[in-house]
């Protein structure tokens, strides 16, 4: 997965230090030896880190045997208030974030994205660092407030917009989680750390979602084959189901066709394809439905689609509560 580390609002303990007086690195050695930021972490793009090292023994087993068995409790009395280094292979922003998370304390960790989370989740695996874990796993379905596109208006709407309904910057905003936003990585890091309840909650979404959320792959993160085949098997299923429907809606619009008029078949002809068409792309009930209400009217005047007839709205609920019941059923994972 493509690393795109971006430094979040840390505690303070846990950013970096860029205090490069004599009197700064006093500071810190005097909160050393008080039991405080008495570790120096070196990340590999070389930014210090001062942590605890109770901290580190408490929530890592190999912290705490590097310390009983390693030469990092033999210091000599000059060298009492120097804060022990340790060389880590992860880099700054994944080492604040890991210890943020880690400090039980820490009430309110930082927001990650699904690439900081991916790396956070492989250090704390790493140094079986299983309550981090655990809690960095909560982050996935953690709520998570973001910016949505403004529609595209023209000018004579903006300009009216602006003028009768003032914009506010909770208009453009919505509640979401990494699983719903980024479902296509999010199942590829709970099918690599086995978190199972989330990887069908990822499945099911990606089961409707627009397929260009599938092939462009913006997080350029490698999807495993078995993964990518359940999912062209799930969406081949669902589209099926749909089309079905619509052909059904072809055979009862030709039932009810009234006038005489011979065009309005091949109208609804029309409108049976183009709704096909679209479920080979988002196989949802919300796509399907929205494909029925646009289609084109015959020529005489009458709707390809029967929309307002009696019969066919007791139909289209049957179909609604299927749809609807089918999509939100989690799939079966692992397959038996």
């Amino acid at each position: 997965m493509a690393l795109e580390t971006q430094r979040e609002a840390l505690p303070p303990r846990y950013s970096p230090s860029n205090m490069t007086s004599s009197q700064g690195r006093r500071t810190q050695r005097n909160e050393g030896s008080q039991g405080t930021n008495d570790v120096r972490l070196l990340s590999s793009d070389g930014v210090p880190i001062y942590t605890s090292r109770a901290l580190l023994a408490m929530i890592s087993p190999v912290f705490r045997d590097m310390y009983e068995l390693g030469p990092y409790t033999q210091q000599s009395s000059s060298e009492e208030d120097e804060p022990t280094e340790i060389n880590m292979a992860e880099n700054s922003g994944t080492l604040a974030i890991l210890l943020a998370y880690a400090d039980p304390t820490t009430l309110n960790p930082p927001t990650l994205n699904i690439s900081q989370l991916f790396d956070s989740m492989a250090a704390a695996q790493k140094y079986l660092m299983e309550g981090t874990l655990s809690r960095l796993r909560t982050a996935l379905n953690a709520p998570t407030v973001i910016g949505s596109p403004a529609p595209v208006l023209s000018h004579h709407q903006s300009v009216t917009r602006r003028a009768l309904v003032p914009e506010s910057p909770q208009a453009q905003q919505r509640v979401t989680t990494l699983l719903l936003s980024s479902p296509l990585p999010a199942a590829v890091l709970c099918h690599t750390f086995g978190f199972i309840p989330e990887l069908r909650l990822a499945l099911r979404e990606l089961a409707r979602v627009h397929i260009e959320m599938i092939t462009s792959n913006n997080q350029d993160c490698i999807l495993p084959a078995v993964l990518f085949q359940f999912i062209l098997k799930q969406r081949r299923a669902r589209a099926t189901w749909f089309k079905v429907k619509a052909k059904l809606l072809f055979a009862f619009a030709a039932t009810t066709t009234t006038g005489g008029c011979t065009q309005c078949m091949r109208y609804c002809a029309y409108a049976v394809h183009d709704a096909c068409a679209k479920m080979d792309e988002q196989p949802s009930w919300e796509v399907f439905k929205g494909e029925l209400h646009r289609a084109a009217r015959c020529s005489c005047g009458a709707a390809a689609v029967p929309v307002g007839n009696e019969r066919f709205q007791n139909d289209l609920n049957k179909w609604e509560i299927e749809a609807r019941t089918m999509e939100a059923e989690l799939p079966v994972w692992p397959q038996p």
